[in-house]
């Protein structure tokens, strides 16, 4: 049995310096499949993902207070403006920490461009692990979940 992979994760380790700003950065490309079916479909009103995405950060030691009016995921608008189910941006608490989206990949979608195989997700402001740990955990449950409600089957 082979495993199909839908995601593809680079430079998640320990920074080369202490007290690196920016030094827990990582990027996450994500494949193009899974990236037009979220963003084809609609976000449902009620979903729970910011329930599920403030929980997981809090899991990460992160304050109700820090939390309180704080959304991890901002998702992508379609090319009729309704929200999508694909995120464009994912946040934890810290100065603008996230990992973010190309936004010409995000436009290709719009426009039904189809170039390459993947959207390119790349950090800003990752400073600590407790971060880095919190936005990999958004990002997989994310997908992961996507991965399921779209039917993608990983193994071929």
């Amino acid at each position: 049995m082979k495993r199909r992979f839908f995601y593809h994760i680079e430079g998640f380790q320990s920074p080369k310096e202490q007290n690196q700003l920016g030094g827990f950065g990582f990027i996450v490309y994500l494949d193009k499949e899974l990236a037009k079916g979220a963003f084809d479909r609609t976000l449902p009103e009620k979903s729970p993902m910011m329930e599920i995405g403030r929980e997981i950060i809090k899991n990460y030691g992160f304050s109700d207070a820090e939390l309180k009016f704080f959304e991890p995921y901002l998702f992508a608008r379609n090319e009729n403006n309704n929200i999508s189910c694909l995120v464009q941006s994912f946040n934890v608490p810290g100065n603008a920490c996230g990992l973010d989206a190309d936004w010409q990949q995000i436009d290709d979608l719009k426009k039904r461009y189809d170039r390459g195989n993947f959207i390119g997700y790349y950090p800003h402001n990752v400073d600590y692990a407790q971060q880095a740990s919190a936005l990999l955990s958004l990002f997989t449950q994310w997908a992961n979940t996507m991965a399921s409600v779209l039917g993608i089957d990983v193994t071929e």
